[in-house]
């Protein structure tokens, strides 16, 4: 029998929630000869999420050179993460009056009140007797292919509507900065850079004059982005963000020429073709108001000025599960050795192996990424004269950070609680 090689798609923890391919038997004349489990030859299949990030940041240094030059700033990189929710435990249990009015108590905050406003569970994983707390708010965001599939695209922005609210009315209770997934310490100058690039956007905008109606608005707009013509994914989301900034500024625009009298129509009609010049662009075009929110929730709110995002992650902490790719690479070596028809016997060894590499590498990414979110936060709680009682983390649906919690009070002494917040839908 022809036996043709074949290798399945390596499922990454934060982005897919599928089982491994099974070699199949070989009992049956109609069946293909075994395949490895694993596959490594990185032909036509997508880019793991930390292939992703590493990627982005290395493009977003090119953009952070180039709006240097040009007296701006950065953009930031993602570490895209679509993650499907943990299955239901004890813990998720409907929580009593007491629990809520015990958070209400400890913190100041009526958090089981935000969430269900932004029709999200609440469970406390880890109490506190300080009544101090990581709030982790449990997200589903982008990968690169869930642009191209409804249901999932549609899931992520009602996601981040949602925690768009969440965090909302956590700055009104004074909790103005955010820890999140996808923004690497020891590269917060880049993100810092492209803070103040939007801010310099932000207050350019603010000085703009009514005189002359909303031209002056749009030859902004296209100075900002006329640069940016290269079609990929990453100028695309800051040319929209330019775009949605400058739409922010037309409303409030609109909102003073109507408070000094009735608007001509000619200004509505400018007023209504301005808006339409500053739809999302490029891959995002399609998902008009929406494509602000399928780039992310603390990105909107980042670039708006609302929210300071500290980072949850560091390139040591992500660049560790790479090595494991360098261990795929020699089991798919040994595989395309074997030839054309390989052994049954030695392609279940090699699938054996592959899936002890899986297993680590998803320790490194999962696992040792909690860790790091929650000593990060501890070490800024610490560094801090007045903490606030809530820390808030944006972190993936897949995260459960109930033992990173409890294992960090067990070696630092503190106590410190975790509040997980989950969309119910």
């Amino acid at each position: 029998m022809n036996e043709s090689l074949h290798f399945s798609h390596i499922p990454d923890p934060d982005t897919e929630n599928i089982e491994p391919e099974v070699a199949k038997d070989q009992s049956s004349p109609e069946e293909e000869t075994p395949k490895l489990e694993i596959d490594m030859s990185k032909k036509n299949e997508p880019p793991t999420v930390l292939q992703q990030a590493r990627e982005k940041i290395k493009r977003a240094a090119q953009i952070v050179a180039l709006l240097t030059t040009l007296g701006n700033s950065t953009v930031r990189a993602e570490n895209p993460n679509e993650s499907a929710p943990a299955p239901q435990t004890e813990s998720q249990k409907q929580l009593t009056g007491a629990e809520k009015a015990l958070i209400l108590e400890q913190t100041g905050i009526d958090v089981a009140s935000i969430a269900e406003s932004a029709n999200f569970n609440m469970r406390i994983d880890v109490p506190s007797e300080t009544g101090e707390y990581i709030v982790h708010v449990g997200q589903y965001h982008k990968t690169p292919e869930t642009l191209s599939n409804p249901e999932k695209r549609d899931r992520i922005i009602a996601t981040q509507k949602s925690v768009e609210k969440i965090m909302l009315e956590m700055h009104k209770q004074g909790i103005t900065t955010v820890f999140a997934e996808g923004v690497v310490v020891d590269k917060q100058a880049s993100y810092e850079a492209m803070s103040q690039m939007y801010q310099k956007i932000r207050n350019d905008l603010s000085h703009i004059s009514t005189d002359n109606g909303f031209q002056g608005l749009r030859n902004y707009q296209i100075g900002q982005t006329k640069y940016f013509t290269t079609n990929d994914y990453i100028s695309d989301e800051l040319v929209t963000t330019i775009n949605h900034l400058c739409k922010i500024r037309a409303l409030e625009i609109h909102d003073e020429l109507k408070k000094n009298g009735t608007v001509p129509q000619e200004i509505e009609t400018d007023f209504e073709t301005t808006l339409q010049s500053f739809s999302p662009r490029g891959s995002l075009k399609n998902l008009g108001d929406d494509a602000i929110y399928y780039i992310g929730a603390v990105e909107k709110l980042n670039n708006e000025g609302i929210f300071q995002v500290n980072g949850a992650e560091t390139t040591e902490g992500n660049e560790a599960a790479f090595k494991y790719d360098a261990e795929f690479e020699e089991v798919r070596k040994q595989y395309l050795a074997l030839g054309a028809n390989p052994p049954a016997e030695q392609v279940q060894e090699l699938n054996r192996k592959a899936r002890e590499i899986r297993q680590k590498k998803e320790q490194v990414e999962m696992e040792n990424r909690e860790d790091t979110a929650v000593d990060l936060i501890t070490k800024s709680r610490n560094k801090d004269p007045k903490p606030k009682k809530i820390s808030l983390l944006v972190l993936g649906m897949s995260h459960q950070n109930k033992n990173n919690v409890e294992k960090a009070n067990k070696g630092s002494g503190h106590s410190i609680g975790l509040i997980t917040l989950e969309p119910k839908y």
